[in-house]
């Protein structure tokens, strides 16, 4: 199906809508078997006390009605992947009892419950791609499961969903009337936009990827094996931990050098790959999630771009230096950026060291850090964990990626994962490099104007 043809939407919020570009990678690596499809967004919450299941029942339904992306399918036309929004309906939620005797037995059961609904397998065509479970713990005690799929919601869209369901389910047990209310933008409305050829700068952007990428080169480190094949490889994490101190000393720089943190650890990224990779000119993905406008603040959907950062290094440049040609870099990226249209010209990026920052104030892990009070008869609704299997999760988000970097800022600091493929890097290897991270962050905090190479040798000499 050609960018230009149209795909009609129903009145009532149902119809097609073409993929984005981020959708359409990943469904294409799904369709390739190049990674396992059994990945959801987890979004648990625990109900403490009087519990209306029929409220809650109604308010999942009231969520999907809001929200097309919960109610997408992804079907094939003209041999082309396209969503599927089917119109709102009645939702039924089933009921899980717990059989076990003891709190410690029903907190084991429901764990195990959490993980088998987490790795369900999925049937895109077929499926719907958002699921809801309640467990009955006991008679004050439920925990609602709801899983997405990855190809229609991200990490931000758990507060939405979570927000929207609570508010909707206070209303309701206090006698509110249930408000089927609407957004005016919808992840449809942002693929049909990307989708079309006319319009506004989209040639003047893809004109200057196109220059800007010319004779480029992903980074590349040295790899331990060749790579065995790019059926489901086996992934792997090794966690980097900056610790609070640390953290401390890079959030007092970033704020003297008028930079956002984030920057500056990918600043800090960037020196310690190019010493890793004995390279001057490369390509780091920047991972860059959120919505494209404040129309889309409310939009529930998959809303994750690549900046693709040319990165320059002369013979002798300080770390300041390299800090303000990054900042630069990030800045008419972001300017120029075409939401996903890049990565079809320079497939060759996709996934090689992409760099990812989750802000903790916009991303919440599966266990929530807080209580949260509902007015409805002094219910409490608490975080529930469960037990993950990260064997089954990038620490990137990229099913292709052969090593990435995803960071966090935390209430205890800065920390992170550094993903990689087991097929072609030892254990060893990377936390090699995730100390070598660490000690470029220790060097830069005390000579944040030294030079790069400065910085190199000492990671070089050991100290």
């Amino acid at each position: 199906m050609s960018d230009n043809q149209a795909l009609p939407r129903g009145e009532s919020g149902c119809g097609l809508a073409p993929l984005t570009f981020v959708q359409e990678s990943y469904f294409g690596h799904i369709q390739r078997q190049e990674y396992d499809p059994d990945r959801s967004i987890p979004i648990f919450t625990r109900f403490r006390g009087s519990l209306s299941i029929e409220c809650l029942r109604r308010s999942v339904e009231l969520l999907l009605q809001k929200h097309e992306a919960l109610r997408t399918r992804i079907v094939s036309i003209q041999g082309a992947p396209v969503q599927q929004i089917d119109g709102p309906g009645t939702v039924k939620l089933p009921v899980v009892e717990t059989v076990a005797s003891t709190v410690e037995d029903r907190e084991t059961v429901a764990r195990r419950i959490a993980g088998l609904e987490l790795r369900r397998r999925i049937d895109f065509t077929n499926d719907s791609l958002f699921n809801a479970l309640l467990l009955r713990l006991a008679t004050t005690d439920h925990v609602l499961i709801m899983c997405a799929c990855h190809i229609v919601a991200d990490g931000m869209s758990i507060p939405i969903i979570r927000r929207d369901l609570l508010c909707t389910y206070n209303r309701l047990v206090s006698g509110g009337p249930a408000i089927a209310s609407d957004n005016a933008y919808q992840l449809g409305d942002h693929a049909r936009w990307l989708r079309d050829p006319h319009r506004d700068g989209l040639q003047g952007n893809v004109s200057y990827w196109n220059e800007r990428l010319s004779n480029a080169q992903s980074l590349c480190l040295p790899a331990d094996h060749t790579p065995s094949g790019p059926r489901a490889p086996e992934t792997k994490s090794e966690p980097i931990e900056l610790g609070p101190e640390l953290s401390s000393k890079l959030s007092a720089m970033a704020k003297a050098e008028t930079v956002t943190l984030a920057m500056l650890v990918f600043s800090i990224y960037v020196a310690a790959m190019a010493r890793r990779g004995y390279m001057h000119d490369f390509v780091v993905p920047l991972v860059v999630a959120g919505r494209p406008t404040s129309q889309y603040g409310n939009a529930v959907g998959c809303f994750a771009y690549r900046l693709h950062l040319r990165i320059v290094l002369p013979r002798v440049i300080r770390f300041r230096d390299l800090l303000g040609q990054v900042v630069a870099e990030y800045s008419e990226a972001l300017r120029r950026q075409d939401f996903g249209r890049v990565e079809l010209e320079a497939p060759q990026f996709a996934g090689v060291g992409a760099f990812n920052w989750l802000s903790s104030n916009s991303l919440r892990r599966p266990s929530m850090d807080r209580t949260l009070s509902t007015p409805a008869r002094g219910q409490q609704l608490e975080g529930f964990d469960y037990e993950r299997d990260d064997s089954l999760r990038s620490a990137s988000g990229d099913p292709l990626f052969r090593f990435a970097l995803c960071f966090r800022d935390g209430a205890n600091g800065i920390s992170g994962e550094l993903g990689y493929r087991k097929d072609i890097w030892r254990t060893q290897t990377m936390s090699r490099i995730a100390n070598e991270i660490k000690n470029v962050a220790q060097f830069v905090v005390r000579c944040p104007s030294a030079t790069v190479a400065s910085l190199q040798s000492k990671l070089d000499q050991g100290t």
